[in-house]
């Protein structure tokens, strides 16, 4: 995987509009960038999301470092056109973040379970505590997080931050709809939660998971070897 000493970094982006309500066409999204993605070097993991009610497709792939991720932005770019091309959707941006916390139980990661992990629940947090890796919202969110994670219906957690931003996101894996919307009324990211100050701002959202090609972060939680191509 990494080193101790080096964050993997995630590289989101996010499609808006077009037919991304349309199941085939988030699957041939899926079909044309999964295999592409994974060949490159310094390539880890890739996480994509789908909001049918919204029309809304989210992706993040992930890096063993900072270079990989730069070097892999012109296959980013083609990619972008070319989902655009395809679901007559709205290229909304991509934005980078380095990992903090990434833990996923063993058995229930994979192209191929899918059925055992189906929802996504996302919280993000801009401003207000965020602007260091060990400070205010971030551990907080990290310790909401694990939590979670001890939950039985909870599969993983994944906690980012992107600090020129001061902006940290948490995300929570659900073995089904029922089990993310409960997990809404945790206290995960919430004022009284985390204990931020009253100018940050924060958004939740549900997502379907259509690929999750999970890492593992800090090593030793967890699964700790990446999973072969």
């Amino acid at each position: 995987m990494t080193d101790d000493d080096t964050r993997p970094v995630a590289r989101l982006w996010q499609l808006t509009g077009g037919d991304l309500h349309d199941p085939a066409v988030a699957r041939a999204v899926c079909e044309l960038i999964v295999p592409r993605v994974r060949d490159l070097p310094g390539y880890l993991g890739l996480l994509m999301l789908v909001d049918r009610a919204r029309s809304v497709l989210r992706g993040a792939a992930f890096w063993d470092g900072p270079e990989s991720e730069e070097a892999s932005r012109p296959f980013g770019a083609r990619a972008a056109q070319a989902m655009v091309g395809m679901s007559s959707a709205r290229f909304d941006g991509q934005w980078t973040y380095e990992v903090v916390l990434s833990r996923f139980k063993d058995g229930l990661g994979g192209l191929s379970t899918m059925s055992q992990v189906d929802h996504l629940l996302v919280r993000s947090l801009r401003g207000g505590g965020a602007e260091g890796p060990a400070t205010g919202a971030v551990e907080a969110l990290r310790a909401s997080l694990t939590g979670c994670y001890a939950l039985l219906p909870c599969a993983g957690a994944l906690l980012l931050w992107a600090p020129d931003r001061a902006e940290v996101m948490a995300a929570s894996f659900w073995t089904d709809l029922a089990a993310a919307q409960r997990g809404s009324a945790l206290p995960l990211g919430r004022s009284e939660a985390t204990d931020v100050p009253s100018d940050s701002t924060s958004s939740e959202a549900t997502y379907e998971v259509v690929v999750n090609d999970p890492i593992t972060w800090p090593t030793g939680a967890g699964r700790t070897t990446p999973r072969s191509p």
